[in-house]
């Protein structure tokens, strides 16, 4: 007798919808006209379910949202050539095992798993506008973007006698609150020498813009792993990313002080002084996310 399958056993046909979505799927198959006397009807009843396309993140028909990500067998208590399997689908935002990477070829068009969370932190800055400090805007005037505070000392002045009369213009910096935001990527690599892989992501910057954020303003904080599959050439790891991304960049500025005011001269950034009296230093290593990681979600 060959093997067949009959699936969705409507007794055991379930699903979860969530604001007019459905989210979850659970369905069963019986597998019959097995042959194997012991362990391995269970090994062969999955493989035949591959044949039929039943595998791991595949989509069922009229379910685009869907990703199969268990598959739970049992053999029958009556029939040893028979095995029901319960296929569970999840939303794809829930899907944490399409494969990413294999051996040395890189990343493939799909990633698999994602969330993202926005905060607020505060910053100290010597920027008069977000938009200069995100770098989305260019002041009219070379020194226009650095917020400075001017004072006129009284002309008969006790506690600074020699200021008596002067004004004085300084740079100012201030506290204030810049979005965050982190994106969590979980997934699975095929790699003898996983830390090739972590050596590969750790600490870069992206190259271009990603994710609705300018060069240089993501970067990989976070890469963990660990072993999920030994048995598979080469072993697959679960591994985990992390994301952090920062409007103003990753790359830190360093700013000439006046060694008398202990401040930076309202013209640090004008003039002669352009370029020199503040720098920013490109440190982090970029890499080119949109080659890396191209889409996050559901097949197209």
């Amino acid at each position: 007798m060959a093997v067949s399958a009959k699936i969705d056993l409507i007794e055991d046909l379930t699903a979860q919808e969530h604001l007019g979505v459905v989210t979850a799927l659970t369905r069963r198959a019986l597998v019959i006209g097995l042959t194997d006397m012991d362990v391995g009807i269970i090994a062969s009843a999955l493989a035949y379910l591959d044949t039929q396309g039943y595998t791991y993140g595949s989509t069922p028909e009229d379910y685009p949202n869907l990703k199969l990500s268990n598959r739970d067998p049992a053999v029958h208590p009556r029939d040893n050539t028979k095995a029901y399997v319960t296929l569970s689908y999840v939303h794809f935002s829930q899907y944490e095992g399409q494969l990413i990477i294999g051996g040395d070829e890189g990343l493939t068009s799909r990633t698999a798993y994602y969330e993202h969370r926005s905060t607020l932190e505060r910053l100290r800055t010597n920027k008069s506008k977000y938009t200069y400090i995100t770098g989305e805007e260019t002041p009219a005037n070379e020194g226009d973007d650095i917020l400075s505070v001017t004072y006129t000392y009284p002309a008969a002045s006790k506690e600074s006698p020699g200021q008596a009369g002067k004004t004085v213009t300084q740079a100012a910096e201030i506290d204030v609150d810049m979005d965050r935001g982190e994106i969590r990527l979980v997934g699975l690599i095929r790699q003898d020498w996983p830390e090739k892989f972590v050596k590969l992501m750790r600490g870069r910057v992206n190259y271009t813009s990603w994710f609705e954020g300018g060069p240089r303003t993501w970067k990989i904080v976070d890469v963990g792993y660990f072993p999920f599959d030994i048995d598979s050439t080469p072993i697959t790891y679960k591994f985990e990313l992390l994301f952090r991304h920062r409007p103003e960049g990753w790359d830190p500025t360093a700013v000439f002080v006046d060694p008398v005011t202990g401040r930076p001269p309202k013209d640090v950034n004008e003039g002669v002084n352009y370029g020199v009296a503040m720098k920013t230093v490109e440190f982090d290593r970029p890499a080119e996310f949109n080659d890396l990681l191209k889409y996050v979600g559901p097949e197209a």
